[in-house]
């Protein structure tokens, strides 16, 4: 059965996570965390996309992207892909390094942005075992960034959340906000259940995206059933950087490894 197209739109935002294969770490050491915030550098310059808020876990992460040109599945491709190759590159492995598909949850920003990113930015000492005592202290998020503490690189929008914020001292509100803890509303409501929801928002905003998707859901069906093989090929060989033909050949053997042939 054929997977969801994903609901994309312009200046949509997305509570976006993945997790690694099996539970395994993602993130090894500092290097690791650091290539991927390139990554996330270099997807908003190449494909648009805002980050609103990011938490990197060791073997998970969480972003909150905003999307300027309705290309959500691209820009994921190209963060996952690329962090996977260098990830594989530097601990000289090969492989899958995710556990599958990320999980995109729409946002209705006016609404739940800014419960969402005390959310995200909890993590670091929402787990069973915090990672540090006090939140400002843990380097892999936005939230230093958030409450003045560390700079704002330019493919990061701390603005948009803050606005939220009625205060003349929104830094201050913001940390005092987040360390009051997750809303238990919001979270029974959206993230204490099995499975995540594909949208956290109002009806009055589900009804209008719903409602507007359908006939962008309808055209992206017709684009992807006149996409030809040899140009998945073409595509997926730029990606990895390999020749066509070693993704049109078949390796044989318990422990054949072809990445790029499995994602063609």
């Amino acid at each position: 059965m054929p997977r969801p197209l994903r609901i994309q739109y312009p200046h949509a935002f997305y509570h976006v996570m993945n997790r690694g294969r099996n539970r395994q770490k993602i993130f090894l050491n500092d290097e690791h965390r650091r290539s991927f915030l390139n990554i996330l550098q270099s997807a908003h310059k190449n494909y648009g996309v805002v980050i609103h808020g990011y938490c990197l876990m060791d073997n998970h992460y969480h972003l909150i992207i905003e999307t300027s040109l309705a290309n959500l599945s691209a820009a994921m491709r190209h963060i996952n892909g690329v962090y996977t190759q260098k990830f594989n590159i530097m601990t000289k492995r090969d492989g899958s390094l995710f556990r599958g598909r990320y999980k995109a949850i729409l946002i209705d920003a006016d609404s739940y942005l800014l419960e969402l990113s005390r959310y995200v930015h909890r993590n670091a000492i929402a787990t069973k075992k915090p990672i540090v005592a006090k939140l400002q202290d843990y380097k892999w998020s936005s939230y230093r960034a958030f409450i003045g503490l560390a700079r704002c690189p330019n493919w990061l929008d701390v603005k948009k959340t803050l606005s939220m914020i009625s205060q003349k001292k929104s830094h201050k509100f913001y940390r005092n906000f987040v360390l009051k803890a997750v809303d238990d509303k919001f979270e029974k409501k959206f993230y204490a259940q099995e499975k995540f929801p594909t949208m956290i928002a109002k009806k009055s905003f589900k009804k209008e995206v719903l409602k507007n998707s359908k006939q962008i859901n309808l055209e992206e069906k017709i684009k992807l059933q006149n996409i030809q093989p040899k140009v998945v090929v073409q595509e997926v060989a730029k990606v990895f950087e390999v020749v066509e033909s070693s993704i049109l050949s078949n390796c044989k053997g318990i422990n054949s490894q072809n990445f790029a042939r499995k994602v063609a």
